[in-house]
């Protein structure tokens, strides 16, 4: 079981099954080697999704019900949930479905990046201009300025809205994702029954998408529910 050192794999090269590659960490500022096999990395790809151009995907954030809907808090604040992308992915346009309509009113949606070291929000990745909600049902947008490419990593997946009275389709269940991928201060939000952390909400105006939101004061949501958001593959 010979070390394999990526650094000195020449383009072509080949890896055997059983070859160690090192891979190190530095968790207390002594750098520790660990080793991961190409097995273990074909075994890992095979369980992740495959993006295939074309298709509408929704993120992954252990969701397996989706409910009528939620007024999506209040105008000019962005609420925020976290999602799992584990390909590298080149993404085009991001959907919701408006379940309550309100005439004259805008949704827009909107990709931001997260923290290494607090998993929070920081900086704009993409959005999508506005889309009515004049009437119900789903509402899809090309990212403004053309596609962008996520690698695999959590991402928050956000919806503003200027209207005071827009619901749209939320996910129920998997409501510990959240709380697993971001955590909180609040040990009842991370254990709690009928009210545990699904998302966060921050004021930013409609149709701003503020750039980076790194220093932004956040609300943890804790109905149990987040913002069913999707996004499609170029």
């Amino acid at each position: 079981m010979p070390d394999t050192k990526i650094s000195a794999l020449t383009d072509g090269a080949t890896a055997e099954r059983t070859d160690r590659i090192p891979v190190t960490r530095d968790p207390t500022g002594t750098p520790v080697n660990r080793y991961i096999t190409p097995a273990y990395v074909r075994a890992y790809s095979s369980i992740t999704p495959v993006y295939v151009s074309g298709r509408w995907y929704a993120p992954d954030s252990r969701d397996f019900a989706v409910a009528a809907g939620l007024a999506m808090s209040a105008a000019n604040t962005l609420r925020l949930t976290p999602g799992v992308i584990h390909r590298t992915v080149s993404v085009t346009a991001l959907a919701a479905n408006v379940t309550t309509g309100e005439a004259g009113r805008n949704i827009q949606l909107g990709i931001y990046n997260s923290s290494a070291t607090t998993a929070y929000p920081t900086t704009l990745v993409g959005r999508t201009a506005s889309m009515t909600t004049d009437a119900t049902g789903t509402k899809s947008a090309s990212i403004t300025g053309g596609a962008v490419t996520l690698q695999p990593g959590l991402y928050w997946w956000a919806i503003n809205t200027d209207g005071t009275a827009v619901v749209c389709a939320v996910s129920t269940a998997g409501v510990m994702t959240a709380p697993i991928a971001i955590g909180s201060t609040t040990i009842a939000n991370v254990l709690g029954v009928s009210a545990t952390l699904t998302a966060l909400t921050t004021a930013d105006t409609f149709n701003t998408w503020t750039s980076d939101i790194t220093s932004n004061s956040y609300t943890e949501i804790t109905n149990n529910r987040r913002a069913s958001l999707a996004f499609q593959v170029t």
